[in-house]
């Protein structure tokens, strides 16, 4: 991943662990560390990397329902929450978090902001179906993101892992 995508995923997961201390203690090698330090924790960088190869997994997939689901129902585990907040809460929450650190390091343009918040709704009510699985929360028929949204994502996403930047777009 490019050097943006791993700011995000760095960036994101220090708000997470600054709000939320005890969402560090799921990582039971970062559960001592201070967020001050965690940039130069090894664990907390392969952590990074990896959300970064999460979201690189996600934006490829978007066309595939089915791979997808897949992946996330299997990868989507209780033990990954914390027991104060319910855990659609804490999807909530962290959707919240990434578009503030999308919106920090690399300030997308509004259709950019609202299409990736409508990916970030699609993902969380798959993994909420998981987490909840008699919530009304289900995956749908009809795309959530529109085939639009899906290449405006694409497109700054391939931007921001080559370019290190995401040009403003014109329609």
């Amino acid at each position: 991943a490019s050097r943006d995508n791993l700011a995000i995923a760095t960036t994101a997961l220090i708000k997470m662990f600054t709000l939320h201390p005890e969402s560090q203690k799921l990582v039971p090698a970062l559960a001592g560390v201070p967020v001050d330090q965690l940039m130069s924790n090894q664990v907390f960088l392969v952590l990074a990397h990896t959300c970064s190869a999460v979201a690189d997994f996600i934006v490829s997939n978007l066309d595939n329902e089915k791979v997808l689901t897949h992946i996330l129902v299997q990868q989507t585990k209780p033990e990954q929450f914390v027991d104060y907040m319910h855990p659609i809460h804490q999807l909530d929450e962290t959707a919240t978090l990434v578009m503030a650190a999308i919106d920090e390091v690399v300030s997308p343009d509004a259709a950019t902001k609202q299409a990736l918040a409508n990916v970030m709704k699609y993902v969380n009510d798959i993994m909420a179906t998981k987490l909840v699985p008699n919530n009304e929360v289900q995956s749908v028929a009809e795309p959530v993101v529109s085939a639009k949204e899906k290449a405006l994502i694409r497109d700054s996403w391939n931007q921001m892992r080559f370019n290190s930047e995401v040009a403003p777009k014109i329609y």
